[in-house]
């Protein structure tokens, strides 16, 4: 991922200078390692729901799988 960015992580100062000249990583969290025979369990204590797909699942995967290389950024002053 050297040099490119997360397209759903990017977010746009609206003051300028606000996050200082810090630089942020994004770090997954252990919540993320789960069993998946777990997941099924729990599901079961629910009552089953109709399938759909909505609009902006397909919104949402587009964002996750987009990412952004270093030439492309710019300011918004820019």
């Amino acid at each position: 991922m050297e040099g490119e960015y997360p397209l759903g992580l990017l977010v746009l100062e609206l003051q300028a200078g606000f996050f200082g000249c810090t630089k942020w990583k994004a770090k997954q969290s252990d919540v993320f390692n789960f069993k998946h025979e777990k997941v099924i369990e729990f599901d079961k204590k629910f009552k089953e729901k109709e399938k759909k797909i909505q609009y902006s699942q397909e919104i949402f995967k587009i964002q996750i799988r987009s990412f952004l290389k270093k030439t492309q950024l710019t300011t918004a002053s820019t």
